[in-house]
């Protein structure tokens, strides 16, 4: 968050238009012989208007008196031969940041998007919303990185350093040579163990390979505890009796439980899978294998 302010305090004045041939355009007329600029309420209503009616390309395709109509080129006390419509269209940021507008409440739950957006989307979003309803259009936002390579180089198409995620899941070619099949588990545990908490996501073998072992370890203790649990009979009213190592599992479910909190914060690699790895793989696994 500290990003986000410091971006919005040194931001300079935003120009929102843009001279480019394709976008959203700016609903203002202007005289050819002046080069006044005219726009009000009015005429954008009747720009929606038209724009609900023959599509979003209207203003390029239909005439000014089509758009707007006679009578207001009247009201704005000009001619029709003197009125043209402007070629200038919206900022793309400014068009992105107000798609909070189609929510019912005007406001979304949470952002996500990469880091460099705080020097765009989550900025316009933010100035928009609070200049038309006077408050954020998020409740918060969830900053991911980018995905590198074993170079620590970011993926790109033009580099050709991208691997396909199909292939991580049914194996290929990817990291340079056959790779083995690693399943839609490994992959998601990737995703929580490395996704959130680094603006550099690293995908290399050895990182999967790693996060294979991580689900293997945890299967192989599910399937210690199914082996370990025994029939319960509800009519037999019995106290449980807890030795120390029983004790000792449940302060370690505990402190786990305490580290869950954090999963609302979406500090999944930092307070799940790593705290999840610390009490019940690290440590107890080798009474396993």
């Amino acid at each position: 968050m500290n990003a986000l302010l410091a971006g919005i305090k040194n931001r300079p004045y935003w120009c929102i238009s843009r001279q480019r041939s394709w976008g959203t355009p700016i609903p203002v007329v202007y005289s050819k012989t002046t080069g006044k600029a005219f726009t009000n309420e009015e005429i954008v209503e009747r720009l929606c208007n038209s724009i609900d009616k023959y599509g979003p390309d209207c203003w390029w395709e239909y005439s000014i008196k089509d758009l707007i109509g006679l009578d207001m080129i009247e009201k704005l006390n000009i001619a029709v031969d003197d009125i043209e419509k402007g070629n200038d269209i919206m900022d793309i940021w400014f068009d992105s940041g107000i798609s909070w507008s189609i929510l019912p409440n005007g406001k979304a739950n949470l952002y996500l998007e990469g880091y460099d957006q705080f020097n765009g989307w989550f900025q316009s979003s933010l100035i928009t919303s609070i200049a038309l309803q006077e408050c954020p259009s998020y409740s918060a936002i969830f900053v991911h990185g980018f995905a590198v390579d074993e170079n620590c180089l970011k993926m790109s198409k033009s580099i050709g350093n991208v691997i396909n995620p199909e292939e991580i899941l049914q194996g290929g070619s990817n990291f340079g040579k056959k790779n083995p099949i690693y399943g839609v588990d490994v992959l998601r545990w990737w995703v929580a163990n490395h996704g959130s908490q680094h603006t550099q996501i690293p995908v290399s073998r050895n990182i999967f390979d790693g996060c294979k072992q991580s689900v293997y370890k945890l299967r192989l203790i599910l399937r210690f505890l199914l082996g370990a649990l025994h029939p319960y009979y509800e009519d037999i009213n019995c106290k449980p009796q807890y030795r120390i190592i029983d004790k000792y599992m449940l302060y370690l479910l505990f402190c786990y439980n305490e580290q869950v909190i954090y999963f609302l914060f979406f500090n999944f690699g930092k307070y799940f899978i790593t705290r999840y790895d610390k009490y019940y793989i690290s440590l107890d696994t080798a009474t396993l294998q």
